[in-house]
């Protein structure tokens, strides 16, 4: 069993991407509280997001959750000059579907042969309501 985050030994490179992940949410809690045009964050909490972000953080199964975890937090304050770019990966994952935005629907565009989503029975044309909790929407849909 992996234990991402862990310090108990199974894998500590996951501790580390926790500590990683723990510390850009203090940096960029630092640069939008010292920078944002707006120093009220539109009746936000800004310490309190902040707070509940790194209690999300502890609890992130996977280093993806928990770089969605620092984007929906800068996503509260609906900014499109405000968002987190994470680290690049040195993998890229596939899995074995396309999807793009119609209107303002997202679809399933490809489904790739012998692929999971093959067998489980994702075609093109089914609709996508959510990607891991989110909704699509032409403004979230590059996250």
């Amino acid at each position: 069993m992996l234990c991402w985050g862990c310090s108990h030994g199974r894998n500590p490179s996951l501790a580390i991407d926790r500590e990683i992940t723990q510390d850009i949410v203090k940096q960029i809690g630092a640069d939008v509280r010292n920078h944002y045009y707006d120093r009220n964050f539109h009746g936000i909490d800004w310490d309190m997001k902040l707070r509940e972000t790194n209690e999300m953080l502890a609890k992130a199964p996977s280093l993806d959750t928990a770089n969605l975890e620092i984007a929906a937090a800068l996503e509260i304050l609906n900014d499109s000059h405000t968002y987190f770019v994470p680290p690049e990966l040195s993998v890229r994952a596939d899995y074995g579907w396309r999807f793009q935005m119609v209107g303002t629907r997202c679809f399933v565009t490809e489904v790739e042969p012998n692929s999971d989503a093959e067998r489980k029975g994702l075609k093109p044309g089914d609709e996508v309501l959510t990607i891991e909790g989110f909704i699509p929407t032409r403004e979230s849909l590059w996250k």
